[in-house]
């Protein structure tokens, strides 16, 4: 005889509404774009915004029945970078999933406010970026002290990227970009909460690696056209939670 039919009840639950519900399983989220070209302006205090269109990785870091659950989110970026010292720029940019400091040093070929056709550069890049997520919904079955149940997760995930940025400018005013990128992340936070019988901590960790093509034109003005396609491999908890996939991103700057 059971002897405690309410609580297996509520087990099998929310054991339903997680695996037939995957938008309820913890997610993490990870920029899957890069449009960083790699030359930086010579002179230090000068301003660069930019505004685009680009996507992030959301990737189910929980088990289900239908396995991994991968989908690319498009955002809209917003990005503001400031020289500090001839060839290192700092910027800021967030899009709404995901929040990111970088610094970018080119240390080989013309800077841009110096190039011309045929220049060659190349810069490192990092960067780190934080993304915090949550959700909850009602378990519509009641547990023994008969109180509504929700399934709810929160996840905070960060991440230290880094880049090889190589560039060529076909003309004066077109550039061709790109390189090998990598990024590692940690995520720490609950799943079940509010509920003492299932609440779980979460304590993860993956990478990202991949690589990116993109096209810029910047006119004389000083305003610039990027398009990007992006291909990358995100793996979780070792090959546990993983996927392969690609991106387009665009954006638009203009360098003061």
């Amino acid at each position: 005889m059971l002897k405690n039919p309410p609580l297996l009840c509520l087990t099998m639950a929310s054991t339903m509404i997680v695996t037939g519900c995957t938008n309820l399983a913890p997610k993490v989220h990870l920029n899957a774009y890069r449009l960083e070209n790699p030359e930086v302006v010579s002179k230090p205090l000068k301003v660069n915004i930019a505004s685009g269109v680009v996507s992030t990785n959301q990737l189910t870091v929980q088990d289900t029945d239908g396995g991994n659950e991968d989908e690319v989110d498009i955002k809209l970026l917003g990005e503001l970078g400031m020289t500090i010292a001839k060839g290192l720029q700092l910027s800021l940019s967030y899009n709404t999933s995901v929040s990111r400091l970088s610094a970018k040093y080119q240390f080989y070929g013309k800077n841009a406010d110096l190039a011309t056709q045929g220049n060659f550069s190349q810069a490192i890049s990092l960067g780190y970026s934080e993304s915090e997520r949550s959700n909850q919904e009602l378990i519509p079955i009641a547990d023994e002290n008969d109180t509504q149940n929700y399934f709810a997760w929160e996840l905070t995930s960060h991440t230290v990227d880094v880049a090889w940025i190589l560039g060529y400018r076909m003309t004066h005013n077109f550039m061709v970009y790109g390189g090998p990128f990598y990024g590692y992340s940690v995520a720490k936070g609950i799943r079940f909460k509010n509920s003492a019988a299932f609440e779980k901590t979460l304590d993860l960790s993956g990478h990202m690696a991949g690589a990116n093509v993109a096209f810029e034109y910047r006119f004389d003005m000083g305003l610039a056209l990027s398009l990007e396609a992006l291909t990358y491999q995100n793996r979780w908890e070792g090959n546990k939670y993983s996927i392969s996939d690609t991106a387009l991103n665009f954006k638009i700057d203009y360098q003061f």
